[in-house]
């Protein structure tokens, strides 16, 4: 009996000392799913659309796009449009680059989350977005950098089918690349 529980106990011994590989495994991969650590420095500042490089069903008179940090490590984006009726939209959401849900925000809709978004890295200049609305696909999207990091480029195609490609390119102040 006794060297039935010895066995037992050495063997669980074992067994958990098998594990500590794998949790440490898991806490490096969890420091990996920082934003931080996983996006390319190119990719954060903020972002203009060249409206005649582009491709819209309406094509708005201006729209910015931002990427930072958020101070859990997320990625942070954040959008203004100046539609072409002149009337103004904003949002943001905040994901972690390896396929988790994070939320998007319109200002229009206050503290109410408008949808789901989940961004996945194809490689290191490319990741795919997916939008739920209302637990349903919404649209797709393919977020491209540039070799040289200074042109990005979103095709997005929404459940819909009406495709939209958005170049962007660098904001700097006082430079604009849209036709105002």
């Amino acid at each position: 009996m006794r060297t039935a529980r010895t066995g037992l106990v050495c063997a669980l011994a074992l067994a958990f000392s098998a594990l500590a590989p794998l949790q440490a495994y898991a806490a490096e991969d969890a420091m990996k799913r920082d934003a931080r650590e996983r996006a390319p420095a190119a990719l954060l500042g903020v972002w203009e659309a060249d409206i005649a490089a582009s491709t819209y069903s309406t094509p708005p008179r201006q729209h910015l796009r931002s990427f930072f940090y958020t101070a859990e490590g997320k990625l942070m984006v954040s959008f203004l449009t100046l539609g072409a009726d002149g009337r103004q939209s904003a949002g943001h959401w905040a994901v972690q680059l390896d396929g988790t849900p994070g939320l998007e925000y319109f200002a229009a809709n206050g503290s109410t989350p408008y949808a789901e978004i989940r961004l996945t890295p194809v490689d290191a200049q490319t990741f795919t977005v997916t939008n739920t609305y209302a637990g349903e696909q919404a649209s797709t999207a393919s977020y491209v950098l540039s070799n040289e990091g200074q042109t990005l480029t979103i095709t997005r195609t929404p459940k819909s089918g009406n495709r939209s490609v958005v170049v962007y390119h660098r904001w700097g102040l006082g430079q604009s690349t849209s036709a105002n």
